[in-house]
Order: C-alpha cells, then sequence, then structure tokens
C-alpha cells in the first residue's frame, strides 16, 4: 500500500535463529543495518533515501510476534521532492505499527523534527512531542506531527528553478493522520508561517496585482491556516486564513485549494490608509471599505482567474463556472469511418504486404 522499495544490508550484523527445524522459526537481530535507494510512494514521497540502523533489540517469533528498537542516524533522501539530510531518531517496532520518536534532520536549511516550540510564543521554549508512525494492517494508517523551524525559503526557489525573489525564513507545524497512504484520506491541520522574508515572486499574487494596476510590492511574512477533512470535504483543503503583511499594505483571504490545484479564495487588500478613513472604527472598514478591495481568485493555481468581488458578483457571466484543463481530458480525433476493432494504421499490426 505504501510502495515502500529500496536494498538493505548488514554491518557487523549478528542473526540468531532458533530452532533450525520445526514448526515455527525464531529469529533475533543485533548489530547494524545499511539502508540504501529507499523510495516511498505514499505521500509525501520518498526518494534516493538512504540510512543506517543500529539494532538494539528486534525478535521475530511470527507475524503477529515481533518487536524492537532500533536507532536511525545519518539519514539523506528527497523528501517531497526537496533535500532532507542528517536526520536521525528512534525506530519502534511493535506487531501493529512502526513508530519514530525524537526525529531530526535538516530540511530547507533549517530544522525538521518530532518536538519544537510553539510558533506564538516563541520565548516558551517548552516544547511540544510529535511523532511519524505507520500502521503495520491492510490499510496502512500514517500519522505525522511534525515541526519545522528556520527554515529558508531560497531553498525552495532553488530546488523548483523558481525566478524573481523568494526569500526569508519559513516555520510550520503539521499535524496529519490518514485512514490510508491516499492524500484523499489525510485530515489535520498546517500552520505555515513567513518571517524576514521577500515575498516576490508568487503567482497568484502577481496576478492579483495586474487587475489592481499597481505594481507589486514586497511583502516581509505571511500565516497559511490548512486544515483538511476527509470526510466533510474530500478532495479538497480549507484555508482557514491566510495573511501576507508589508509596511503599507496587507492582504488577507480564505477559501479553498483542490487536490488538483484549483483555487476558489477570497482576499481582500487593506493599506495603511483604510484604518483612517474609516475614523478607527473597525465596523465601518468591514462594512463599507472591504467590499471595495476584495478580489476573487479562481481556477489553477498556475493561471487563476482574478476578478473584483463586487463586480463579479453583479456579473451574471461570471458567476458561471468555468471547468480548467485538468478536468476535462483531451480527446483525440479519429477518422469516423474506421472501425474501432482495428489497430491504428501507423502500429504496424495485420498489415499486409503488398507486391
Amino acid at each position: 500500500r505504501i510502495g515502500l522499495s529500496g536494498r538493505i544490508g548488514a554491518d557487523n550484523l549478528l542473526l540468531e535463529i532458533s530452532p533450525l527445524e520445526g514448526p515455527t522459526t525464531k529469529f533475533k537481530l543485533d548489530g547494524g543495518v545499511l539502508l540504501r535507494d529507499i523510495r516511498l510512494q505514499a505521500a509525501p514521497g520518498i526518494n534516493n533515501g538512504h540510512a543506517n540502523l543500529e539494532v538494539h533489540k528486534f525478535s521475530w517469533s511470527g507475524p503477529l510476534g515481533f518487536g524492537g528498537e532500533l536507532e536511525l542516524s545519518a539519514g539523506a533522501a528527497e523528501l517531497a521532492g526537496l533535500h532532507l539530510s542528517d536526520a536521525n531518531g528512534n525506530l519502534s517496532f511493535r506487531q501493529d505499527e512502526i513508530v519514530v520518536n525524537d526525529f531530526d534532520g535538516v530540511f530547507l536549511g533549517g530544522q525538521l523534527s518530532t518536538s519544537a516550540p510553539a510558533l506564538d510564543n516563541p520565548r516558551d521554549q517548552t516544547t511540544r512531542p510529535g511523532k511519524i508512525s505507520l500502521g503495520l494492517v491492510p490499510e496502512a494508517p500514517i500519522e505525522l506531527r511534525l515541526y519545522l523551524r528556520n527554515g529558508k525559503l531560497s531553498n525552495i526557489r532553488d530546488s523548483f528553478g523558481m525566478g524573481g525573489n523568494l526569500a526569508g525564513q519559513i516555520d510550520f507545524d503539521l499535524d496529519v493522520r490518514a485512514t490510508s497512504p491516499s492524500p484523499l484520506d489525510y485530515s489535520g491541520d498546517i500552520d505555515l508561517r513567513i518571517r524576514d522574508g521577500v515575498l516576490g515572486a508568487v503567482p497568484v499574487l502577481s496576478e492579483m496585482w495586474k487587475v489592481a494596476g499597481v505594481q507589486a510590492p514586497i511583502f516581509d511574512s505571511g500565516q497559511f491556516l490548512v486544515h483538511a477533512n476527509s470526510t466533510a470535504n474530500r478532495g479538497r483543503l480549507r484555508i482557514e486564513k491566510f495573511t501576507l503583511s508589508h509596511d503599507l499594505l496587507q492582504v488577507t483571504g480564505k477559501g479553498w485549494i483542490g487536490l488538483d490545484s484549483y483555487l476558489n479564495v477570497k482576499a481582500t487588500v487593506r493599506s495603511a490608509l483604510i484604518p483612517v478613513l474609516g475614523w478607527g472604527f473597525p465596523i465601518l472598514t468591514d462594512l463599507f471599505f472591504d467590499p471595495l478591495f476584495e478580489q476573487d481568485v479562481i481556477g489553477p493555481i498556475d493561471n487563476p482567474r482574478i476578478a473584483q468581488r463586487v463586480l463579479n458578483k453583479l456579473s451574471a457571466a461570471d458567476k458561471i463556472h468555468i471547468p480548467f484543463s485538468l478536468w476535462v481530458p483531451k480527446i483525440e480525433r479519429t477518422d469516423w469511418r474506421r472501425s474501432p476493432a482495428f489497430p491504428p494504421a501507423n502500429s504496424g499490426a495485420n498489415q499486409v504486404s503488398r507486391k
């Protein structure tokens, strides 16, 4: 179910088997194990993984009677297309699940771990415990509670070849669980923060500024709260809130993003003048000024349709939902006079040579 493959080798490994003859064979392991070319197809996806495992105790007496403790070190892999290195942790094998505790590694130039202080109160150094677990049952449920601190947005820009300005520090809390490895079955929350940033290479924002007719500003901080519910909102992620801040501007919004990258978001652009025009009363700002600066962002994330929300509501044409190319498969036109029972003429099948 999880698409795990790779190579395994021994490094001063002791194997004890008893009895050599009998209906049930038991064995114990102690020593080193080498993992190479590890690949995991289940989300978030792992490629080109390698690590060292030190087996402290592992015993097997049958499919329902095994367990052990292993120590992971010198791990590295391509995680979701991004480089993870210097991974360490403790693995516990049980008959129903594999649990990774005390995990930490270098990801996006920062520290990815199963323990970190809260994002809202950096002065409070009390750490929250995280977890990585994989259920050893046919459904293969997954649980991830991971924290990233002091990551670098420039690493994302370099890894994916993004042009323009994209820099700053990135932190996130990831708390998700799934009843199977399918992305459709994931539920949970993601809290992503950006600080000391240079956010000038976000395609959706660039299109918003084109609609507004102003030069794209460079934001220095942001926050994104995303919630997934595989039962109520299968195939979609709820953007509970996103905020991008600038000395003179602020963008706030909420909405949805589909797993096929289809956006449906309402964004509000506020400037420093809005509180002044609202005479210091937030209710006046919300009722009279926000509608003038609200925009609808609908469509594929790489090419959304953006329009003023007020005009979008007044225009009947804009209310028609136009599907984009990911939803409509391309149909190849064929000769209607040719029977589908015969292979294409250029396939080389059933051809008769004529002299």
